[in-house]
């Protein structure tokens, strides 16, 4: 029988390498949203502070 309740999606599918890099940082914002900032970015300019999400690939990704 389906669920009323619509699956939540998992991190990995809608946020990509971010959600399991090290230098990723999650930044909850007032209206309840997730913003993913990249803290290599802060040394490194060529790396993007807030990249456009899901990360499918990255120079910097490390995992944590």
């Amino acid at each position: 029988m389906p669920s009323d309740k619509a699956e939540k999606p998992d991190r990995t599918t809608t946020v990509g390498l971010c959600a399991r890099c090290r230098y990723a940082v999650a930044k909850s914002g007032a209206q309840g949203s997730t913003f993913w900032r990249c803290s290599l970015a802060d040394t490194n300019s060529e790396m993007t502070r807030y990249p456009r999400l899901p990360v499918l690939g990255c120079r910097g990704f490390h995992e944590s």
